[in-house]
């Protein structure tokens, strides 16, 4: 991480970088304060983790599900809530001040259920399901 953020210093960026896993909200909680402590409030969010447990349906345990579901689906309804809200803050986040973008990037495999990563893509329909719902309740308010 380090030596990207020197990299793109040295061409005359703003950056800040931190860890994150973006399956355990406490670092998620974390993350997001700590970027609102250092810029004031995001005004753009974009979820782009996502992670593929490959093999048959059947094939896959629990555990793989979960961990799945926990990056590719919690991680980005957690991270959207606490940047449209404010989190801890109270400042209401993107919805009080009515700016901001969420931008959330998939997979291809979102378009249908292949044998090799099927959790995955059904993570991805439902996460994307869910999403379209959501679309209509969060849209530019005026």
């Amino acid at each position: 991480l380090a030596p990207t953020l020197e990299e793109l210093r040295g061409k005359g960026f703003r950056v800040e970088g931190m860890l994150c896993d973006v399956s355990q909200p406490d670092q998620v909680e974390a993350a997001v304060q700590r970027t609102m402590e250092i810029y004031g409030q995001i005004d753009i969010l974009v979820n782009n983790a996502g992670i593929a447990c490959l093999g048959p349906l059947e094939s896959l345990s629990i555990r793989d599900w979960d961990t799945t579901m926990s990056v590719n689906v919690r991680a980005a309804f957690l991270l959207s809530q606490l940047v449209a809200t404010g989190g801890d803050r109270g400042d209401g986040g993107m919805l009080a001040r009515r700016r901001g973008a969420i931008v959330n990037v998939s997979s291809a495999a979102g378009s249908g259920v292949h044998t090799a990563n099927s959790s995955m893509a059904i993570n991805q329909l439902f996460f994307f399901t869910c999403l379209e719902k959501k679309k209509t309740k969060t849209a530019p308010r005026r």
